[in-house]
């Protein structure tokens, strides 16, 4: 076996080839993606990060809160009460239309009863005219 410079100085050129190729196809748009998606991770940190450059004025914003909440609560109430008045409300509404409807069943079951009874009677009173004749 015997070394061949041609096949040697060939497989070296091949492979300076395919490694642009390699380099120009696959490791730029990779690497490309992979930045544009460090870029987007380090906005959202970057968001994500308390701004502590501006302080509010704290003193103006202790005296608005308790004003602030005690009218929130006040409203809150306020719907609360009406809320409840509402479901009351809704509560007698419903109980009195249940009850309505309980006694229009009472009325058509005791109406349907009558008919059954008066129809059996009937179905008898054929039976035995048809057995006797």
């Amino acid at each position: 076996m015997t070394i061949q410079p041609s096949i040697i100085i060939w497989t070296i050129i091949n492979f300076v080839l395919f490694m642009l190729v390699v380099d120009r196809l696959l490791f730029r748009p990779v690497l490309a993606v992979m930045d544009k998606r460090q870029a987007k991770i380090d906005a959202a940190r970057a968001a994500k990060a308390p701004d502590t450059t501006v302080a509010p004025d704290t003193d103006k914003t202790k005296n608005l809160i308790p004003q602030q909440t005690a009218e929130e609560i006040a409203e809150i109430e306020e719907a609360k009460a009406a809320l409840i008045s509402l479901v009351s409300d809704a509560e007698t509404r419903g109980r009195a239309r249940i009850e309505s409807c309980r006694q229009d069943l009472d009325l058509q079951r005791a109406e349907l009863n009558h008919d059954l009874e008066d129809g059996a009677d009937k179905l008898a009173a054929a039976f035995a005219s048809r057995l006797v004749s």
